[in-house]
């Protein structure tokens, strides 16, 4: 570093040719930012800078230059991002936006150099986002974003579809009324919810809840027993969509 001079007010490093001349030096690489070539390996002019002024090497994910000119590597223009500990709406609405009626969120702000920009979240059974380092379900921050507070029950996809986060889609519940609005058993073989075939007596068995499981009773017909799943389903409250395939 002794052989380069940094100006902080104008956010250059320079080096002193031989007819007496400053010269900035480095290049700007595709991504928009400064890099320093220094005996054979490359640095990026913002991390030089804090080891110039400070001693310290942070990490580059958490540098940031707060006009957002990746050249503007002047002191004051150059922060190191700290990561609150309680994501508020606030904070989310700065990185983010959220779509009630597609249910999609998309990046409005990069979280650190590397990411990348447009339709947020990694999609399995839900959508995931992952904001300071912190993994959330994007139901959960619909709420946030909507509400200004993250749910303290489940969140109830309603046509049991868990990448479709459009507002109208989703309830704040508790777990048992979550649980009166579940999908059709993969492993089901009636094609109904609660309705079983039994080999021993020979007839429908119609069952409701888990804690404590109701026996409804035993029936000749496939017909009875689902009639019998069904008034149940009413008398206990059961969400319309309970036991359908998603919707």
């Amino acid at each position: 570093m002794n052989v380069l001079r940094f100006n902080p007010l104008t956010g250059h490093f320079t080096k002193l040719l031989a007819n007496g001349e400053e010269k900035i030096v480095g290049r700007i690489n595709k991504n928009g930012y400064r890099e320093i070539k220094i005996a054979a390996k490359v640095y990026r002019a913002e991390k030089l800078i804090f080891i110039y002024l400070t001693g310290e090497s942070p990490n580059l994910n958490n540098l940031e230059h707060i006009n957002e000119d990746k050249d503007d590597n002047r002191w004051q223009n150059l922060r190191i991002k700290i990561a609150p500990k309680i994501l508020t709406q606030e904070v989310l609405k700065e990185y983010v936006e959220y779509n009630p009626e597609t249910g999609i969120f998309v990046w409005k702000k990069k979280l650190n150099a590397t990411q990348l920009m447009g339709e947020a979240g990694h999609k399995r059974k839900y959508v995931s986002i992952s904001i300071f380092g912190k993994s959330y379900k994007a139901h959960q921050l619909a709420f946030l974003y909507m509400n200004g507070s993250l749910p303290t029950q489940d969140v109830d996809h309603i046509n049991h579809n868990g990448l479709d986060n459009r507002w109208e889609n989703l309830r704040c519940v508790s777990r048992a009324e979550n649980n009166k609005n579940n999908g059709i058993r993969k492993h089901n073989t009636s094609g109904r919810t609660g309705v079983t075939w039994s080999k021993r007596e020979k007839k429908w068995k119609a069952r409701i809840g888990s804690k404590p499981r109701i026996c409804l009773g035993s029936f000749r017909s496939f017909a009875e027993a689902v009639s019998a799943r069904e008034k149940a389903e009413k008398e206990l409250d059961y969400h319309p969509n309970h036991g359908k395939m998603q919707l």
